[in-house]
């Protein structure tokens, strides 16, 4: 490994802002630790190139920052294949430095330097892994040790890499006159706007106007979900009548993959707010605007602070909004996933604001039950998920050194597909971050529970759904993980 392929890397991580790197053993993953270690940042280690995908995956997503992964030549990325597929559906800006070529265009985006590296990144259309090609131990694709990634001149789409420059004056004031002249705005957030930021300036711009708020799955949270303005996901039926009755529609960070999933029949007006370009929307935007959300509502607020309060009938939102939790409160009563939805809420309303809910995708349904009150505290795959998620992705929060409650929701073959990784932390026993809580939605073969055990796990038992809530909340801060079941 020469200095200059661990100073290339470095430059690479500084200029993408990237904090965190999940290794496993190899040259790569020696030069990926050295360069993230040696400028404060965490690494942590995995036994697997699969789990250290997962694991990178989860913390990208959770905290809209790229992460570094090494994937010790082919064997390893074929063995993290199906992990990175998913991070591709999910969005998650894995950045991999390993052999070339690799994976095809439909997994893995290949950059040949630290422009082309921060544009895939942060300015592309499509959220999703990223490769750093890597053949020698003596040289690195990207960025090469002779760019000064600090002096580039790739600014980031994101706001990530650099500072971004404000969106033009006209088309502000041409958003702000749509908003002026309207009567019942609707807001659209998006994965592209739950930074904390982003959150608190959307919530301060739904309440300003006002304007009820509808969320895509993956960004519950940037509004609170009890706020009197939280209408739901996108999709749902309380959300669908509130954009049925809108005459202006503003998304915010609605980008790919989630914005060509998306299943749109209303006819209002349209303004698009994105930090990058969005390709493939069903939707035809009447305005424009590129900026990360924060950026772009910062500069909105003093052209429309002294227009009227929008003509939303407030009586006809509460109705909306009591339509919600009727329909939340029934879901959580019958139906196939009652069980499982009843426990979810139990244990939402055991634990504290601020604890991250972690899940297996075969439990989506189930998830709705918890009730998000900010950005980051929730983690559902996209369909269909990797086995595994649930568990590898509350060791990847708490490793990556989260001290916030941490809630996972498995069943028999997500856990045993995550039991290697648990193996390969401190070998067992007491974890140098703590513990979690591991909610066993179906039954667990004793043999798996038994090799928890002997990887220092506890194991308890729960007479019922809110027992297993009061011991989920316990173990959610322990000082090692905690298999409840039911």
């Amino acid at each position: 490994m020469s200095r200059n392929l661990t100073e290339a890397l470095a430059a690479l991580a500084e200029r993408l802002g990237a904090t965190h790197a999940f290794v496993c053993s190899g040259w790569r993953s020696a030069a990926v630790r050295h360069a993230v270690s040696g400028r404060g940042g965490r690494v942590v280690e995995a036994l697997t190139a699969r789990g250290a995908t997962m694991m990178a995956a989860a913390i990208a997503e959770l905290g809209g920052v790229p992460v570094l992964i090494a994937l010790d030549g082919e064997a390893a990325v074929q063995a993290a294949l199906g992990a990175l597929v998913q991070a591709r559906r999910d969005g998650a800006r894995v950045v991999a430095v390993g052999p070339s070529p690799a994976l095809g265009d439909e997994v893995l985006r290949e950059a040949a330097d630290v422009t082309t590296v921060d544009r895939a990144v942060h300015g592309s259309a499509r959220r999703g892994p990223v490769l750093v090609a890597c053949d020698d131990p003596d040289s690195v694709a990207a960025p090469s040790p002779l760019v000064d990634a600090r002096q580039s001149g790739a600014a980031s789409a994101g706001g990530m890499g650099g500072l971004e420059s404000p969106p033009m004056t006209s088309v502000l004031d041409e958003v702000a006159g749509r908003l002026v002249s309207c009567a019942r705005p609707v807001i659209v957030v998006g994965t592209g706007a739950r930074a904390l930021e982003d959150s608190q300036w959307v919530r301060a711009f739904a309440e300003a106007l006002p304007a009820p708020v509808v969320v895509t799955a993956k960004a519950r949270g940037v509004i609170p979900e009890p706020h009197p303005l939280a209408l739901g996901e996108l999709g749902g039926d309380v959300a669908s009548s509130a954009l049925e009755r809108a005459d202006l529609i503003v998304t915010l960070g609605v980008e790919e993959p989630e914005s060509v999933e998306i299943a749109w029949g209303w006819t209002a007006a349209v303004i698009e707010i994105s930090a990058v370009p969005v390709t493939g929307a069903p939707w035809r935007p009447a305005t424009r605007v590129r900026g990360a959300a924060a950026l772009v509502l910062e500069e909105l607020a003093p052209r429309v602070k002294d227009r009227a309060r929008a003509d939303w009938d407030m009586t006809e939102l509460d109705a909306l909004k009591r339509r919600l939790v009727v329909a939340r409160a029934t879901a959580r009563a019958g139906g196939p996933a009652s069980r499982a939805g009843e426990v979810v809420a139990l244990v939402r309303e055991a634990t504290v604001p601020g604890t991250v809910a972690v899940f297996e995708a075969r439990w989506r349904a189930a998830a709705s039950a918890w009730q998000c009150v900010g950005p980051g505290e929730l983690l559902v795959p996209s369909p269909p998920g990797v086995s595994g998620s649930a568990v590898t992705g509350a060791l990847a929060v708490r490793e990556a050194g989260s001290e916030r409650p941490i809630v996972c929701f498995t069943d028999a073959e997500g856990f045993a597909e995550s039991l290697v990784e648990l193996g390969a932390r401190e070998g067992g026993g007491e974890r140098a971050h703590g513990g979690f809580s591991i909610v066993a939605l179906e039954r667990i073969a004793p043999s798996l529970l038994a090799a928890a055990r002997s990887l220092g796990c506890a194991v308890m038992t729960a007479g019922d759904p809110r027992s297993v809530a009061e011991q989920a909340a316990r173990a959610a801060t322990g000082d090692r993980p905690v298999v409840i079941r039911g």
